[in-house]
């Protein structure tokens, strides 16, 4: 039936893969799964098995040997124990060697090292094979001179997967007479089960409930050996609610041989810090001047420029006077409004308009909307007409009701026009309340600490005001979400200052943006200041480590989107690729010092030359600095004992994942390569991985908010890849 399986997978890669023939095959291999759950099949599939033409039953009166006075080998034995018992009501008792019966026995251990079962084992003329290493086994049925199951292996991990194989063999009672030799193509099988799936910890959780533990359970028998759940926020803070789960489902999993790997922050999300810590926008030199009665005004006050050309207000006839172009079908309707408001309707295609914009500024899209999926799109366009980099803020599947949605992108030095657009995904959408604005001078959500704060200079930039002296600060309201209706920050003049009355200045600062409201959480922190390590990653660390013991902590930070575009970043003069490895070096050497076996493993795609480490105007579109990383693999920067997980979760990047493979194969990198669902990708990179000597193996990653359904597939190709 196994067999029937693969050939299923070898016969559809040379097939296009079209949706019906995915889901074809997809029915195939739930077919052939539900069979083998029926029969005696071996998920992951054995290396060699031959059968020997006969069976043996168990019944009540066979016993288990193994080392008991050993903690690993008794965990064995006792999984066996219960396993039998549940399936099979056999009740078996275990015993040491030295009060072993001489017949129906199961034996369980190492014959290298122990006398007893090398003694037994020379007698049925069993050797180890080479090729088992630390995770493979051996299994030998005998029916005679006596009735008795073999699991050796060079290790207790060895003779764990040999009970995993032994028990599915298992027919009633009754079990072939057979000869396995066993062992992992791939030394890591690694699993991310994301932070929705069965293992996942929530944040009032205290222990570790039946249903994870059955979980990890699951994955044994299926021969994994690592662990990830995808939660960056969790070792922050006091984080005590939750540590004492944690510690359980590590000590767990580590009793069945899993791993876990805890993740600890990213340089991709922003939920696990403070606001005075998240990376800002850098508004710069923008002018201002102080009233009558001291306060200053911006020279630009922020106006929605498309007031009076909101669709859904002006009416279908007054669109294209107002610059709006329709391609498809839209109408104006009375009856699904928002806020009371008349909603333009739009069925089908999409409604444009060009507006004239500034140089180096920043602009706020911001507009409700619904439907299935709308999507509000911003644009910048050079002098030339030629679209710069595009924003866009696609509403979240399965919204219903009016969503405010948003982008913010800043202009550069050659952008003369915005492009704003309005479309639906597949379905009606309705749009109400569109507005843009430049918003530089608004003062809003600004990040006031001891590495950040309003500059007041003069308009010729000889003088730079200070603080409590000049001018003091009435501070706006603030929220990591942005938006136009938070508080403004006040800056007044203090009359015994060197401010001159009516004096024109330049106002610098850095605010909390987004580049899209719905990912408005997608963002950095500040790498450059101080607090970031010593108050949020280094205790992160320490707790780990001395509650978790990991071999491995996961750093994540892939996609990152805005780097290197606050003051505090900028102002240093520093590259992309040197601030990135400053933050890389400060939290491996910390570390390395903490306890230097414990590796860091970071998502590979901002360094990778083939992904979006290559990609040198990455960071544009969401505010950040140009520039790649890329040089900090190319140039073996990047320290050999930080992993680099490289993922690509579909075959149509097979050339990436090649060259990705040779380049660290290369360079000495260890790493891992990373799948989601489909099972084309699943096989190739078990193949491709294969026999690599950098490769640690592979790691099925998990986005969606159940577990990944290819978590059999995965482990069978991992263990197996023939």
């Amino acid at each position: 039936m196994k067999s029937a399986y693969r050939k299923i997978i070898d016969l559809y890669q040379t097939h296009t893969c079209s949706k019906t023939s995915w889901s074809i095959l997809a029915c195939l291999i739930t077919v052939v799964f539900s069979l083998c759950a029926e029969s005696a099949v071996i998920i992951p599939q054995p290396h060699s098995i031959s059968q020997k033409g006969y069976a043996l039953e168990l019944s009540a009166d066979w016993v288990i040997v193994t080392e008991t006075s050993d903690k690993e080998y008794a965990f064995c034995g006792s999984w066996l124990q219960r396993k039998l018992d549940d399936s099979h009501s056999l009740g078996l008792i275990m015993l040491p060697f030295e009060k072993m019966p001489s017949d129906k026995r199961i034996l369980i251990g190492n014959p290298d090292t122990n006398p007893y079962i090398k003694a037994v084992a020379q007698r049925q003329n069993i050797t180890l094979p080479a090729t088992l290493g630390n995770q493979g086994y051996i299994i030998e049925v005998f029916s005679k001179p006596q009735q008795e199951i073999f699991i050796m292996a060079n290790s207790q991990q060895g003779t764990f997967y040999g009970i995993q194989t032994l028990l599915q063999l298992l027919e009633s009672r009754n079990i072939n007479a057979v000869s396995i030799i066993d062992y992992p193509d791939h030394q890591i099988r690694a699993v991310d089960m994301g932070k929705y799936g069965s293992t996942a910890i929530s944040i009032k959780q205290t222990r570790l409930t039946e249903n994870q533990k059955q979980a990890v359970d699951r994955l044994a028998e299926l021969k994994i050996n690592m662990l990830s759940n995808e939660n960056v926020s969790h070792f922050f803070g006091e984080a005590e609610n939750y540590m004492m789960a944690y510690k359980e489902l590590a000590d767990y999993c580590r009793d069945r041989y899993i791993e876990f790997v805890p993740m600890i922050g990213s340089l991709r999300e922003i939920y696990w810090i403070p606001f005075e810590l998240m990376e800002g926008w850098w508004i710069k030199d923008e002018p201002f001047f102080f009233d009558l009665v001291g306060t200053a005004i911006a020279a630009k006050p922020s106006i929605n420029l498309l007031a009076g050309k909101d669709p859904g207000a002006i009416g279908d006839e007054a669109l294209k006077s107002a610059g709006w172009v329709v391609s498809g079908a839209l109408s104006r309707d009375l009856r699904d409004k928002y806020n009371k408001t008349s909603s333009s309707r739009l069925e089908s295609g999409k409604l444009y308009i060009r507006i004239p914009a500034e140089a180096e500024s920043y602009y706020h899209l911001t507009a409700y909307v619904k439907g299935e999926s709308p999507v509000l799109t911003l644009q910048a366009i050079d002098g030339n007409g030629k679209p710069q980099y595009t924003q866009s803020d696609l509403t979240p599947h399965g919204k219903t009701g009016w969503t405010e949605t948003g982008v913010i992108i800043k202009t550069d030095k050659d952008t003369k026009e915005l492009l704003v657009q309005f479309k639906g995904k597949d379905k009606i959408a309705w749009l109400n309340s569109i507005q843009l604005r430049r918003i530089d001078g608004d003062l809003k959500n600004v990040i006031r600490s001891a590495s950040t704060d309003i500059v007041v200079e003069s308009s010729n930039k000889d003088n730079i005001y200070k603080l409590g002296i000049d001018y003091e600060v009435v501070n706006g309201k603030t929220d990591k979400i942005y938006s136009n209706e938070l508080t403004p920050f006040t800056i007044k003049r203090i009359s015994s200052g060197s401010i001159k009355p009516d004096e024109h200045v330049l106002v610098s600062y850095d605010a909390v943006l987004y580049w899209s409201r719905t990912s408005w959480y997608n963002q950095p922190p500040c790498v450059s200041d101080d607090r970031l390590y010593t108050e949020y990653y280094y205790p992160a660390i320490d707790k780990v480590i001395k509650q978790l013991n990991p071999k491995m902590i996961n750093f994540a930070s892939d996609e990152i989107r805005g780097f290197n575009r606050d003051s505090r970043n900028r102002k240093r003069g520093l590259k992309n690729s040197q601030l990135f490895y400053e933050w890389l070096s400060k939290l491996s050497t910390y570390i390395k010092r903490q306890d230097p076996n414990i590796r860091m493993m970071i998502w590979d795609d901002m360094v990778s030359p083939y992904h979006n480490g290559e990609k040198d105007d990455y960071q544009l579109k969401y505010g950040g600095s140009k520039g790649t990383l890329s040089e900090l693999v190319e140039k073996d920067i990047i320290p050999k004992n930080v992993i680099l997980n490289s993922w690509w979760y579909s075959n149509q990047y097979s050339e990436q994942m090649i060259k990705s493979v040779n380049l660290y194969e290369k360079k000495g990198y260890s790493y891992f390569g990373a799948s989601w669902k489909e099972l084309m990708n699943i096989k190739s990179w078990s193949e491709l991985l294969r026999n690599k000597p950098h490769s640690l193996g592979g790691y099925l990653t998990n986005w969606d908010k159940s577990d990944n359904p290819r978590i059999t597939e995965f482990a069978d190709w991992f263990w197996n890849t023939k």
